[in-house]
């Protein structure tokens, strides 16, 4: 069977691709991504497939790197397709997160990679990683000590991103390009020994080879095939495992009951963390044992108010006998509200509108809706503001004639600790009016004698769980 042959059947066989998909070729320049643009182009009219080749520039090697730029270019009009291309500072990166240069490589690549999905019409990514790959990848995970979702190594396909020639030798690959006369680039920087992965590739599986087993990448890569099914059965547990514990999920909080996550045996506690740690969209250097550690003694040990910060954006929080995953709120924000204008908080979660509107027998004096209140107008001094609770806030709420501390008030109305600052506060100079989505101050109700009534509405309520709300 020849390599276009062996490249069909792999497509086939994990059904990689489907009749007019729209695929984006990752070209590097290199020989294993000029081989799948070949590849592809070879069966694109037979899946009436629509390729594009996308580029990324790590500005890591000077001329040597814009070069692979003009080439890819070039390259893919060969074959009749466009080129986009994108360049990167990988090393201003590396040094502001404090990550590896190969680290950061891999996050602006997929980063960029994610981009185009999302901003064009293509529905898939195909990269060109090969076998040897797959078995330098495992041996690293190994020596990480990595667990069973490390030992698995790259899948063949993962969400959007497909790899065809994960089953084909570097050395295949390279005979068909030579056999074809496909043309391609050598990176000087595959040879630079500083980089972990270029001594495990160069000096590390060779002396494996020679001292060991000659066959060490076939051994890697059957081990990671058992370890590839063994995380898809402990995944499927885990999903099932889940749902029992899973009291809410948004795109930026999880909310577990601790008490049946705690009677889940140990590895499917880690794999629920993983799955909800992915749903969130963390970024994958965040995903370490570390962590995973530092959340189950959390869980654990149970205490309420406790929490692990993850990263700069996440934490995880004890509440009662809840286990919270959730998006940091930033300390302190203060927005000027103007009337009949929209705003939005927490990276757009939530949406705040006002509006004016005449009196009528339609709106009521006391509102049954927690998102929606009416005040009078004409009883608040603007400017308004929208803000987060602040030390030592106070205000009147509705049918009291006394002041309450806000923070007595969110005991009361039993607002979990971790949900409090994510309560928008509106106030005017005389002070407070509207604890959102929970009460108005006393001062500013309408009655019958209101002649205009400011609308309020909150939407989404990711800023917190609503009164006597259990989801």
């Amino acid at each position: 069977m020849n390599l276009l042959e062996a490249f069909q059947q792999v497509l086939l066989k994990h059904e990689l691709v489907e009749r007019q998909d729209k695929i984006l070729i990752a070209v590097s320049g290199g020989v294993d991504s000029a081989v799948l643009l070949d590849l592809f182009s070879h069966v694109q009219e037979k899946f009436e497939l629509e390729l594009q080749v996308i580029h990324i520039n790590h500005g890591l090697r000077g001329s040597e790197s814009d070069g692979d730029a003009d080439f890819v270019m070039e390259f893919a009009k060969r074959y009749q397709l466009k080129c986009l291309q994108k360049r990167v500072d990988t090393r201003t990166y590396a040094i502001s997160n404090k990550l590896s240069i190969e680290d950061s490589a891999r996050i602006l690549r997929y980063r960029f990679f994610d981009d185009m999905l999302r901003t064009t019409q293509f529905n898939k990514v195909a990269t060109a990683h090969n076998a040897d790959d797959q078995a330098e990848t495992i041996l690293d995970h190994l020596m990480r000590g990595s667990g069973i979702r490390g030992l698995a190594g790259i899948a063949v396909k993962r969400d959007h991103y497909i790899r065809p020639l994960l089953n084909l030798s570097r050395h295949e690959i390279e005979h068909y390009a030579a056999e074809n006369k496909i043309k391609y680039r050598i990176d000087s920087s595959n040879w630079e020994l500083k980089y972990k992965r270029n001594r495990i590739r160069h000096e590390l599986i060779p002396y494996i080879k020679r001292q060991f087993n000659p066959k060490i990448n076939q051994v890697l890569i059957r081990s990671g095939e058992i370890f590839r099914e063994t995380e898809n059965y402990l995944m499927h547990q885990a999903a099932e495992a889940l749902q029992k514990c899973l009291i809410s999920s948004k795109s930026n909080e999880f909310i577990l009951h601790l008490p049946p996550f705690l009677n889940t045996i140990s590895i499917l506690q880690q794999y629920i963390i993983f799955n909800i740690l992915e749903k969130l969209g963390m970024q994958k250097n965040l995903l370490r044992y570390q962590s995973m550690d530092r959340i189950i003694k959390l869980a654990q040990e149970g205490k309420s108010g406790n929490r692990v910060q993850i990263g700069d954006d996440w934490e995880v929080v004890i509440s009662r006998d809840e286990f919270v995953f959730h998006q940091r709120v930033a300390e302190n924000f203060m927005i000027e509200v103007k009337v009949d204008e929209t705003y939005f908080l927490f990276r757009g979660e939530v949406t705040f509108r006002t509006e004016i509107v005449e009196p009528s027998e339609n709106i009521p004096e006391f509102s049954t809706d927690p998102t929606v209140e009416y005040i009078d107008f004409d009883k608040i001094k603007l400017p308004l503001y929208l803000r987060n609770p602040q030390k030592g806030d106070k205000f009147r709420p509705l049918n009291m004639r006394g002041e309450k501390k806000l923070s007595d008030f969110f005991i009361d109305e039993k607002v979990p600790n971790y949900l409090r600052g994510r309560v928008p506060v509106l106030e005017c100079r005389d002070g407070i009016i509207w604890v959102c989505g929970y009460r108005i101050d006393d001062r500013y109700k309408i009655s019958r004698n209101t002649k205009q009534i400011l609308r309020l509405e909150i939407c989404e309520g990711c800023y917190a769980r609503l009164p006597n709300e259990r989801f």
